[in-house]
C-alpha cells in the first residue's frame, strides 16, 4: 500500500520507473548532499556548546548571545528563497559549493572574532553559508533525482545533519575544554574548506532530465513550474508556513539553549553535550523511518504524528530533572523533529510538483528564519528576566499542537482556473 502511487501520482503524475534514481548517479549526488548537511550541522549545533563559553569569556548576557541569530535571520532571508530558485533552475552545485566557502570563512573567523559586533558580522556570514549548503538547495535536488521512494532518499540524505548534529557537541566540548573554544572553530573551518568544497564539486550534478512524467492536465500543470505569486498566495502555503514558524520557533530555543538549560538544572556539561548529541543521533532511525513512511501512507498524516512527537517532548522539558524524563525528552524530541524537517520536503513537493520544491521550500524560510529567532530570544528573554526557561518551554508545546493542526489542513496546490475532479 503505497500512498504515492494513490495521492502523489494525482497530482504530480505516475512515477517514471526509468527516472534518474535507477542509476547510480543519483546516489553519488546524494552523497554529496549527506555532507552538505552534516556541513548545516556544524553551522545549525555549534552554539549550543559554545554558548557558556564564549559567553563567559566575553561578559555577555545570553540574550545578546541569541540576538546573533537576528543577522543570521536577515541573509537567509535574502539568501534560501535564491538558493532554492537557482536550485530548481539547474544551478545546484553553484549555490552548495558558495554555501561550503561562507562556511568555513565563518567558522575561521569566529576563532579570531574580538567582540560582540564581530559576532553579529560574522554570524550574517554563517548564515549565507548555511542558507546555500542546507536543506532547501539538497531537497530540490533529491527530489529530482528520485522518481520512487523519495522520501527514502531524503531521510538518507538527511542523516547527514543527523550525524553531525550527534558528532558536533561532544567533539566541540571536548576541543573547548582541552584547547579552546577557538581551537574548535578552526579545526571546523579546514573541514568545510577540504572536505565539503571538493565533495560539492566532483559528485553534484543535476539530473539530465525531469523525474515527473504527464498524467493528464493537472499532472502537467503541478509538474511544470508554478509562478511564484500565485503559489505564494494560496491557503496550501500559508498553512505550510504557519506550521514551520511554529515547529522552528521551538526547535531553535532548544538547539541554541538546551545544554545551558541542562547544566541550569543540575546537569554537568559533559552529560548535558552528550544527551543532545545522543538526541540528535537518534534521527538516523527516524529520518530512514519517517521518510519511509512518507513514502507508504499520506505525508501529511505522518508529518502530525512527528509534530505531537515534539509537542509532548517540549512538555517533558518542564520537568527534565526528574528520573527517567530526560531518557524520554531525547528519544521524543529525536524522532519529532527530525520527522518533521524529513517530511517537510516531501509534503511541499506533494503539493506544489518537485520542480518548484526549492522555489517554496525556500519561500518558507521566509517565515521559518524569523521563528527560529524569536524562539531562541524568547527563551532567552525568559531567563534572563524570569530566570528560568519553563514558560517558553510551554508556549512552545502550544505551538506545535497548533502547527500539527495546520498541517492537517494543508491540501495540494490547485491553480484556480484548473477545475476539480469529479
Amino acid at each position: 500500500m503505497r500512498h504515492r502511487g494513490a495521492v502523489a501520482g494525482e497530482i504530480s503524475g505516475a512515477a517514471n520507473p526509468a527516472g534518474p534514481a535507477s542509476n547510480k548517479a543519483a546516489w553519488w549526488v546524494a552523497a554529496a548532499c549527506f555532507g552538505c548537511l552534516v556541513g548545516e550541522a556544524i553551522g545549525t549545533y555549534i552554539f549550543t556548546p559554545m554558548l557558556k563559553p564564549v559567553v563567559a569569556e566575553f561578559g555577555w548576557t545570553r540574550t545578546q548571545f541569541a540576538l546573533s541569530g537576528l543577522f543570521v535571520s536577515l541573509v537567509m532571508m535574502a539568501s534560501v528563497p535564491a538558493a532554492g530558485m537557482l536550485a530548481d533552475r539547474g544551478r545546484g552545485r553553484s549555490v552548495l559549493a558558495v554555501g561550503a566557502v561562507c562556511l568555513g570563512a565563518a567558522l575561521y573567523l569566529f576563532s579570531r572574532m574580538q567582540g560582540l559586533a564581530h559576532f553579529y558580522l560574522i554570524t550574517a556570514l554563517m548564515g549565507l553559508g548555511v542558507g546555500c549548503l542546507g536543506g532547501v538547495p539538497t531537497t530540490a535536488l533529491i527530489s529530482r533525482w528520485f522518481d520512487t521512494d523519495r522520501g527514502f532518499g531524503l531521510g538518507v540524505v538527511g542523516l547527514g545533519h543527523s550525524v553531525g548534529g550527534f558528532l558536533i557537541p561532544p567533539v566541540v566540548t571536548w576541543i573547548t575544554l582541552t584547547r579552546g573554544w577557538r581551537s574548535a572553530f578552526e579545526a571546523l573551518s579546514w573541514f568545510a574548506w577540504l572536505v565539503l568544497v571538493p565533495l560539492i564539486l566532483m559528485l553534484v550534478r543535476d539530473p539530465a532530465r525531469p523525474t515527473e512524467s504527464g498524467g493528464g492536465d493537472e499532472a502537467t500543470l503541478v509538474g511544470e513550474p508554478i509562478a511564484f505569486r500565485d503559489g505564494f498566495r494560496s491557503a496550501t502555503f500559508r498553512l505550510l508556513a504557519a506550521a514551520m514558524f511554529l515547529h522552528i520557533f521551538y526547535f531553535s530555543a532548544v538547539t541554541v539553549h538546551f545544554v545551558a538549560f541542562a547544566t541550569d538544572v543540575g546537569f554537568s556539561p559533559e552529560k548535558a553535550a552528550s544527551a543532545f548529541g545522543i538526541l540528535i543521533g537518534l534521527g538516523i532511525v527516524g529520518r530512514l523511518g519517517f521518510g519511509w513512511l512518507g513514502d507508504r501512507y499520506d505525508p501529511r498524516k505522518v508529518m502530525v504524528a512527528a509534530l505531537g512527537l515534539t509537542a509532548v517532548a517540549a512538555l517533558c522539558l518542564q520537568g527534565i530533572a526528574r528520573p527517567g524524563v530526560l531518557q524520554l525528552f531525547i528519544v521524543l524530541q529525536g524522532l519529532g523533529v527530525v520527522g518533521v524537517q524529513t517530511l517537510f520536503g516531501l509534503v511541499v513537493g506533494e503539493c506544489f510538483g518537485t520542480k518548484n520544491v526549492g522555489t517554496f521550500l525556500g519561500a518558507a524560510m521566509l517565515f521559518q528564519v524569523p521563528g527560529g529567532v524569536l524562539g531562541a530570544i524568547l527563551a532567552a528573554v525568559s531567563f534572563d528576566s524570569l530566570g528560568t526557561y519553563i514558560p517558553a518551554f510551554a508556549l512552545f508545546a502550544a505551538g506545535n499542537v497548533v502547527a500539527a493542526f495546520a498541517i492537517a489542513a494543508v491540501q495540494p496546490y490547485r491553480p484556480a482556473s484548473l477545475p476539480a475532479h469529479a
